[in-house]
């Protein structure tokens, strides 16, 4: 029962006949547990009833007492403590050990075993009895933290890009969309010859089309389509229109991995981001994708980390679109994660206000300041490491953030 399931699995898939007996024992555990308890109880009981018929012949009375004693000691030193002790500390050896005796054993056993396994199976059946059945399968967290417990066996790099991966089962949507700030899109508002210019020098192949507001989204343009139907001087809003495909919507929160499936079922390549109100937040791209498992797996292939400029003090500015994640992730630093999801988004909810170029905030340790702030979003900032002891600051800094 202490063996693991998992090396016993890769045991047998490598054709080891002990480990395929064991696994198929385990696979019936009323019957293995049965077999077990059966031949426990019957060595036992029967090394009572011999040492006290022994002890009553040759002993008498006084000769019982004594046989109890003894047989306990015994049983406890030679079928209990010790066997058990080391079972629980070496379940591979001693289960691999016992394998052939165990199933030889089933075999012999069989009806009565059978019997009891089928008394099991009815009080299985009570309401009562059928609640709470725990599973040997392991969610995200008990999977990071078995993991996590054999470290020994992986180099740290590798342990790192385990629990990555791991990581990025828990991330959200928003943690890897384009923001609304920063989404090329065509507005069929514009005049045709604009939307032409615009489709010329467009670096993606795929954008939203909307109508005036980004609230009325028509559906996802594949550019490349479209110019292999028409020629791009010879374009009309009629033919962008036929050549669109119905938008599939995201919920912000909802989790990363299950909306990709639901992306490739409806053999989508965006989803338009939206928050519980419905009011559009961004779109998200399996490109978008691509990069955030770059990220995941170990940063950005490049040496400069796109969005993160380091400075000659030590600092580095940074774009406040950028995931708080994923700067955590790159940079290693200890920005707070719970809550909003960029850096722009924590600002934000610390200041509760839209704030001022120069103003500085302390999270988790690192001084953030703003450096620019466009509209009502803070557009780059700048980020001291906590191994900064002194940061200074000038007139403009706000003193209740400082």
């Amino acid at each position: 029962m202490a063996l693991n399931r998992y090396r016993l699995a890769d045991q047998a898939s490598k054709k080891n006949r002990r480990a395929i007996m064991l696994q198929k024992m385990i696979q019936e555990p009323d019957r293995l547990l049965g077999t077990i308890l059966l031949g426990n109880n019957l060595v036992n009981n029967a090394a009572v009833a011999i040492t006290t018929m022994l002890a009553w012949k040759f002993y008498g009375e006084s000769g019982v007492a004594v046989a109890t004693a003894l047989i306990t000691i015994v049983i406890l030193v030679l079928a209990e403590i010790p066997p058990k002790t080391l079972a629980a500390i070496y379940p591979e050896r001693m289960a691999f050990f016992a394998a052939f005796f165990l199933n030889l054993l089933q075999r012999v056993l069989y009806p009565v075993v059978w019997l009891m396994s089928s008394v099991v199976t009815l009080i299985r059946k009570v309401p009562a009895f059928n609640k709470n059945v725990s599973s040997q399968s392991l969610d995200t967290d008990e999977l990071k933290h078995a993991v996590k417990a054999s470290e020994q066996h992986f180099e740290q790099d590798h342990l790192e890009l385990l629990l990555n991966i791991l990581e990025l089962g828990s991330q959200t949507v928003q943690s890897a969309m384009v923001p609304r700030s920063e989404i090329h899109a065509i507005d069929l508002d514009d005049e045709i010859s604009d939307i032409i210019e615009q489709i010329r020098n467009e670096p993606y192949s795929r954008m939203p089309v909307y109508d005036k507001s980004f609230e009325f989204i028509k559906g996802e343009l594949d550019i490349r389509e479209l110019l292999q139907m028409n020629a791009v001087e010879n374009i009309t809003k009629n033919q962008i229109l036929e050549s669109l495909k119905e938008p599939i919507y995201l919920p912000e929160d909802a989790r990363l991995v299950e909306q990709i499936h639901r992306m490739q079922n409806a053999n989508r390549n965006m989803g338009i981001v939206i928050d519980e109100y419905g009011e559009v937040m961004g779109i998200f791209t399996l490109h978008e994708l691509l990069a955030q498992f770059a990220v995941v797996i170990g940063g950005p292939i490049q040496d400069k980390i796109p969005g993160i400029v380091p400075e000659e003090q030590g600092s580095y500015l940074v774009s406040a679109n950028m995931s708080v994640r994923d700067l955590n992730r790159l940079m290693k630093w200890n920005l707070p994660t719970e809550g909003p999801h960029t850096l722009n988004g924590l600002i934000i909810e610390q200041y509760e206000d839209i704030p001022q170029p120069g103003m500085l905030f302390d999270m988790n340790g690192h001084k953030v300041e703003t450096v620019r702030v466009r509209g009502t979003a803070v557009d780059v900032a700048r980020v001291f490491p906590i191994d900064n002891d002194e940061v200074e600051s000038d007139d403009s800094i706000s003193p209740s953030h400082a």
